[in-house]
């Protein structure tokens, strides 16, 4: 089983495997190792506290809280709602998968995450996903995601 918060959920979308230190990237691999050697088994339970991720995060404190645990417990609260979570059930890898790829939208992850050190990571790696507008790679022109429709003029 691994305890997560609602948050990580959508965190984990988008790791590449940078973090805060190598204890805490080793630790995220090694949880996402887990989930995709097993994403359609029951084990993920959701929790508001710290959870496995957290574990060797520098900024969790002697009270096993995080040091921005008031705006950690803000992201947790929006996901938790965003993403139609219970702590009730455990969820497969590929149901949170599914879960977040179907009610995750781009205005609430901009809203949510704006704040966040790594909120530049996750938005290319975020980009063209359902709900999110593709990525540019720099360019000053974006790609249209749809072919406008034809006036009458161009089609006589």
């Amino acid at each position: 089983m691994v305890s997560l918060r609602s948050h990580h959920l959508v965190c984990m979308q988008s790791f590449i495997g940078k973090g805060y230190n190598i204890d805490f990237i080793d630790n995220f691999s090694k949880i996402m190792r887990f989930l995709t050697s097993n994403p359609d088994d029951d084990i993920i339970m959701v929790t508001n506290k710290c959870d496995d991720i957290c574990k060797h995060c520098p900024n969790i404190m002697n009270n096993n809280k995080c040091k921005d645990e008031e705006y950690i417990s803000q992201l947790d609260s929006v996901y938790y709602k965003v993403l139609n979570l219970s702590t009730v059930r455990y969820y497969s890898w590929n149901r949170i998968k599914y879960l977040v790829s179907m009610n995750l939208k781009s205005n609430t992850f901009k809203n949510t995450c704006n704040a966040c050190q790594w909120f530049d990571i996750c938005s290319k790696k975020l980009a063209g996903a359902p709900g999110f507008e593709p990525g540019n790679d720099g360019a000053k022109d974006r790609c249209l995601t749809a072919w406008p429709c034809p006036n009458k003029s161009m089609l006589s």
